[in-house]
């Protein structure tokens, strides 16, 4: 089972489009979206049978379109703890969800800056804001 996290999407994307634009490269095993307080779509997880799938996707990703956008595919981490995650960074603000949890944290040259634990809601208006932020 191979996850991956899918951004720039269309606001009204859905747990099954988002399944039938991935089923076009192979077996899925699970889509689910993640909506802002307005219920437009902020982050897709897609999870995939077959590792070569993933691979393929992440290679071509360049050539997946959803509603004439180009998404954004990245392979989930599989790291178990927060401490995990963190050190994994080396630059930049990071939003992450563990066990259940969201985790907003900046590290800077491979040091932990500050992080703070958030709750779904204000997980979903970070992101919204971020992704408002890289835009203008």
């Amino acid at each position: 089972m191979q996850k991956l996290h899918v951004t720039s999407l269309p606001p009204n994307t859905t747990s099954q489009g988002l399944r039938h634009i991935f089923e076009r490269i192979g077996p899925v095993l699970d889509t689910k979206v993640f909506n802002d307080s307005m219920g437009n779509c902020m982050l897709g997880v897609v999870e995939m049978l077959c590792a070569e799938d993933v691979e393929e996707i992440l290679t071509t990703q360049d050539r997946i379109s959803i509603s004439g956008r180009r998404p954004n595919i990245w392979k989930a981490a599989e790291l178990s703890t927060i401490g995990q995650r963190i050190k994994a960074e080396y630059h930049g603000i990071h939003l992450e969800q563990c066990k259940g949890r969201w985790y907003v944290f900046e590290v800077w040259d491979g040091h932990l800056r500050w992080c703070r634990m958030l709750t779904k809601g204000d997980a979903a208006e970070f992101y919204r804001q971020s992704l408002e932020g890289s835009k203008g």
